[in-house]
């Protein structure tokens, strides 16, 4: 009868040992530091402007505008839109790619122990990259407004 109750014992510490190691990770993936140039102060991959910048600084910081939108004058005064692209590596990241089907020992109290599957999340790594759009209000050769845009994307590989 001992050895009974100590194998049935031994069964069970087993399953449930098992079953924790089957279980999928929750822990965060690890973050990597991005390789393109950030600014300390700003987190974009470009230099921190002021209002009130003129249009020369602002193209010794920057360079020249991908492209400058004219708007209609203001009280005689000129407006521009100018836009700057950049590209910023946000480093890798883990992603769920899909699931699988694994086995675990289970155990009920009508049907005792038993074998079942439970499903597993499978995870990848990705690239992760962040295009930003930089808009500037140019106001008579001034800067009035700056407004980013970003969108982040994830390459699977």
């Amino acid at each position: 009868m001992r050895t009974r109750i100590l194998s049935f014992s031994v069964l069970i510490a087993s399953g449930y040992l098992l079953c924790s190691c089957s279980s999928p990770t929750t822990e965060a993936p690890a973050k990597t530091a991005a390789t393109a140039p950030v600014q300390a102060d700003t987190g974009m991959p470009f230099p921190k402007l002021e209002v009130g910048m003129t249009a020369d600084v602002i193209r010794q910081k920057l360079g020249e505008p991908a492209e400058i939108q004219p708007m209609a004058p203001v009280d005689g005064n000129k407006v521009e839109v100018w836009i700057y692209n950049f590209k910023k590596d946000l480093g890798m990241t883990q992603v769920a790619a899909g699931t699988r089907e694994v086995p675990i020992m289970s155990l009920s109290a009508n049907q005792g122990v038993g074998m079942g599957t439970t499903k597993e999340t499978i995870y990848a790594m990705a690239e992760k990259k962040a295009d930003i759009t930089l808009s500037l209000l140019m106001f008579n050769g001034r800067l009035q407004v700056q407004k980013a845009k970003v969108e982040e994307t994830i390459a699977h590989h």
